[in-house]
């Protein structure tokens, strides 16, 4: 700390380059602060680390509260938002200003949403069409319950009273922000219910069937379906799912060393 003598044009208060000058007991004194950098030097290794989180978190937030992802098989004392950011952490780095950051934007990468000991869905992409594994024979289903009891005499593996989920991402631009929607349409297997299937699944993707199997007509986005089940203690158990994504123009347009560049110009220098 400097003390100055004061001036004989009176003295001075206030901050100028990077110090406050206030009086005490007659005399000027002058302090800098300790912290004058804002925006400290970073290096482009270091700028990607800070970054490149941030679009998995966004993701994350972007499912509806209703359905998360789930990770059954989790470390002790992690929740499934941990699990999800461990699996995800060596998807393809995508690149914000800060601007775009703090108008919350998204890209839609591949991502692991489930984890668990029920058996996979398999899913295919045969240019129109998403294509599950999920048979459901070749009966006519015109209920709930046929379709119910479809799924159950055809897949070894679903029960009575499971739940088949939908999971439906989109990636929207606006006002110039690239933004993630994701959706979710769940159906219960109720072996008993007369519920006619079109009022069942009306307005729900992912529950038509073609050629015998589940499907659902998408060319762009993400999706899966998941399969769970609440147990009798509670816990929910599902299959294991990661995302089908066609995403790529977007995806391109954020991960590349000029995203990285032009997005850390807005929170600092770099170097090296």
């Amino acid at each position: 700390m400097a003390k100055l003598n004061k001036s004989t044009l009176g003295p001075i208060t206030g901050k100028l380059d990077g110090a406050t000058y206030y009086m005490r007991n007659g005399k000027m004194i002058m302090r800098r602060s300790k912290n004058r950098c804002s925006n400290p030097t970073k290096s482009v290794a270091q700028a990607s680390s800070r970054m490149k989180w941030n679009n998995v978190q966004r993701l994350w937030g972007t499912f509806p509260q209703d359905w998360k992802p789930i990770f059954q098989n989790r470390k002790a004392g992690s929740n499934n938002y941990n699990a999800f950011m461990s699996e995800n952490m060596h998807t393809t780095p995508i690149y914000f200003t800060r601007q775009e950051h703090l108008n919350f934007a998204s890209v839609l990468v591949p991502l692991q949403i489930s984890q668990g000991i029920l058996p996979e869905i398999v899913i295919e992409h045969n240019g129109q069409q998403l294509v599950s594994n999920i048979s459901v024979g070749n009966a006519e289903i015109n209920t709930l319950g046929q379709l119910a009891n479809a799924i159950i005499k055809h897949n070894r593996d679903f029960c009575h009273g499971d739940v088949l989920t939908f999971v439906l991402g989109q990636q929207r631009e606006e006002l110039g922000i690239p933004k993630v929607y994701f959706h979710t349409y769940a159906l219960t297997l109720d072996t008993h219910s007369n519920m006619p299937l079109q009022q069942a699944v009306a307005g729900k993707y992912g529950f038509e069937i073609v050629n015998g199997v589940m499907t659902c007509a998408i060319t762009t986005g993400a999706a899966t379906w998941v399969h769970s089940r609440v147990k009798t203690d509670g816990e929910t158990i599902v299959s294991s799912q990661c995302l089908w994504c066609e995403n790529a123009t977007t995806i391109a347009q954020y991960s590349s060393e000029e995203a990285l560049l032009r997005a850390q110009k807005t929170y600092g220098e770099i170097k090296g």
